[in-house]
């Protein structure tokens, strides 16, 4: 598991919480994390770059140790706590979780927080839990938006036939292909303003694999499509046909394209880079650890 996360790292997902991970993958039923490094506190009141070098102090967290609980019942799983007192997402939902190595990184996430108000920006794979477990949309409208992609897909939508239409088919065709022989999606390209009309099979298709999904991956799957712009890439990196880098180069293609012909806009494209890497990675490791063990080698 720390293998996996640590792949991820470059693309700012639980950077912090690596070696908060470390000692946990061979504990007891209940861990405890490890408390966080002695300079943290400090670290934590530094001013930052241009702030006249005065220190902020921030209200210290109200809780002193993440732990991870293997709970039976109609709901069993692995219960985070904050001490002795369960942990619940905004939804008043217990945060339990299926696999005891998505729990962990999330008990990670939490052992980082440094004060009284946890940061969620720096909390991921906390988010998309909490979308999964309280569900803020009717999970029929979830799919429904998801299968709006599925005629507008980065995948299938082409530029006229030119530079940028050539690297579209170089990036996008053999994930066609891939789709067609794995998921037995027969998608038609087209470079209509207007999308392309998939075929009434293939559509059917597409969502009865998204009705399939328990709230866990299809919370996932959908945070995947609504940044990539494409139902194709979720699939891909749900079934580990692509890795988080492929799948990050495959949502900015035209990105990518604009700024090699045109140049890069500084703090404009480069933050997107960011962005849309830290929201790709995310959901692209909260995948894996749901099928990943604890002590296994991430692949």
């Amino acid at each position: 598991m720390i293998e996996l996360l640590a792949r991820f790292r470059a693309h700012g997902v639980l950077a912090s919480a690596m070696q908060s991970l470390g000692g946990l993958a061979n504990s007891s039923a209940v861990h405890a994390l490890p408390g966080a490094p002695p300079d943290l506190a400090a670290r934590s009141q530094q001013a930052p770059p241009g702030d006249g070098g005065q220190k902020r102090h921030y209200a210290k967290r109200f809780y002193k140790n993440v732990l991870v609980e293997q709970v039976d019942g109609e709901s069993p799983g692995w219960q985070l706590f904050l001490d002795k007192h369960s942990l619940k997402t905004p939804g008043k939902h217990p945060l339990r979780f299926p696999t005891k190595s998505l729990a962990l990184a999330i008990a990670a996430e939490w052992e980082w927080q440094d004060r009284s108000k946890p940061q969620m920006f720096s909390m991921p794979l906390m988010g998309i839990a909490a979308t999964a477990l309280d569900q803020p949309k009717a999970r029929d409208k979830v799919i429904d938006t998801m299968m709006k992609y599925l005629h507008t897909d980065s995948a299938v939508v082409r530029y006229e036939p030119g530079k940028m239409a050539d690297r579209q088919a170089k990036m996008f065709d053999p994930l066609l292909q891939w789709a067609e022989e794995r998921l037995h999606w027969k998608l038609h390209t087209s470079d209509s303003m207007f999308g392309t009309v998939q075929s009434k099979e293939t559509e059917a298709l597409a969502r009865s694999v998204l009705e399939g999904l328990d709230p866990w991956h299809l919370a996932a799957t959908e945070q995947i499509t609504a940044v990539s712009k494409s139902l194709l890439v979720a699939m891909a990196s749900m079934h580990g046909h692509v890795g988080v880098d492929e799948a990050i180069r495959l949502a900015r293609c035209e990105e990518e394209f604009q700024t090699e012909e045109w140049g890069e806009v500084e703090a404009g494209h480069d933050l997107d880079k960011a962005d849309i890497g830290s929201r790709i990675a995310a959901p692209h490791i909260f995948l894996r650890l749901l099928k990943l063990e604890v002590g296994s080698k991430a692949q």
